[in-house]
């Protein structure tokens, strides 16, 4: 879609929904993104610029109908079919948790389950649980049906990511440890309060190119807080292969598409450097250490 066209839609978004309802309709947009689903937005700029519609809640609804059919459409091609009323945030779950599964480090939970005896409903609706904040009976009365062919799609997939781990990691040994060492250290230095360690927790493998990463987390790494916003992106920056090395850098290149406000990208950039620089002085210390009791 055009980007003023698009800015145009994220204006509206903000000026007519409730902000769960905006955190929601930007979660449907990040997994647009993630699942390659560009002509989700199609319908959108002409929805809000209807100059003939003047019931505003009626705009609005055909504005969240346009968005929750475009979600059915991803669902449509992973031949999965929900309840007509299914409610908006349990699609972006369920569909939160399929993009999920293309990334996870530890794969076995799931091919456990898709090697049960459970029915086809009962495996992916232990699956979603297992992986999302959905209940396995939330997701059971959502489901209508969901054809053999996607669970076992979904099985041989998991069964090559397995032969494929076996075989070779996905990046450099070297690269993954550094990686691997640096979150460890920054951990130490901030915490756990960031989104990579939310991710490792959940089961997903560090060492990906960030674009994989991002449509699942770009709604949640600016937030009203500089300093966390600061940990998000520092975060995530350090467990992608592409970016670890020079996260400052990467950020000063992408922040204006990241943080609109001038004065907030700059106390977010900010914040990054004094943590980056508590982290090098950390690591530092740490060799000198290893170092001194080395001789």
């Amino acid at each position: 879609m055009d980007e003023d066209l698009m800015d145009v839609v994220q204006g509206y978004i903000a000026q007519t929904f409730s902000e769960p309802m905006q955190a929601e309709i930007q979660n449907s947009f990040a997994l647009f993104d993630a699942f390659e689903h560009r002509q989700a937005y199609v319908h959108l700029p002409d929805i809000v610029l209807d100059i003939d519609a003047d019931n505003t809640d009626l705009t609005q609804l055909k504005f969240l109908s346009s968005v929750n059919e475009q979600l059915d459409v991803i669902f449509k091609a992973h031949q999965i079919e929900l309840e007509e009323d299914t409610e908006h945030y349990i699609k972006n779950q369920i569909l939160s948790v399929l993009y999920r599964l293309q990334m996870l480090e530890d794969i076995i939970p799931v091919l456990r389950i898709l090697e049960s005896s459970f029915s086809d409903e009962e495996k992916i609706a232990k699956i979603v649980e297992e992986y999302s904040e959905l209940d396995e009976a939330t997701v059971l009365v959502a489901l209508k049906s969901i054809q053999s062919s996607t669970l076992e799609t979904l099985q041989s997939f998991l069964y090559t990511q397995e032969e494929q781990q076996e075989k070779k990691p996905e990046i450099d040994p070297e690269v993954f440890k550094q990686i691997q060492n640096t979150l460890k250290d920054f951990f130490v230095i901030c915490g756990q309060d960031n989104l990579a360690f939310e991710f490792i927790q959940s089961g997903m493998s560090i060492g990906y190119p960030v674009k994989l990463y991002y449509p699942y987390v770009k709604e949640y790494l600016i937030t009203d807080n500089d300093k966390q916003s600061a940990k998000n992106l520092l975060s995530l920056f350090l467990m992608a292969q592409d970016t670890y090395h020079d996260p400052l850098q990467v950020y000063r290149i992408y922040s204006e598409a990241l943080v609109l406000d001038l004065e907030q990208r700059m106390r977010i950039e900010t914040q990054m450097g004094a943590l980056l620089n508590e982290l090098r002085h950390y690591q530092e210390a740490q060799d000198v250490a290893k170092r001194v009791s080395s001789t």
